[in-house]
């Protein structure tokens, strides 16, 4: 799959964590929405490419959001970094 471009996993109810997002180098577009992740969010986020676009809305995330990501629907605590 060295050249998928576009994944969309929207709305098929996947729990757990959120799956390493590591080896996404190429991909552009990659939805999560619409299913049940929970817990954090890896720091490691902010290393994917500025390009991609990435939906996490309308999951069940807790954790602070990280300086990478912009606001989405999910149930995140803590407080929203300054540089957002």
């Amino acid at each position: 799959m060295s050249s998928l471009e576009m994944l969309s996993l929207a709305g098929n109810r996947f729990s757990g964590k959120l799956p390493h997002l590591s080896n996404t180098s190429k991909i552009e577009f990659l939805d999560l929405s619409g299913n049940a992740f929970s817990g954090n969010i890896s720091p490691h986020i902010g290393t994917l490419p500025k390009s991609m676009q990435l939906s996490l809305s309308k999951n069940k995330l807790t954790c602070e959001i990280p300086e990478a990501l912009s606001s989405c629907k999910n149930k995140f605590s803590g407080e929203v970094p300054t540089k957002l």
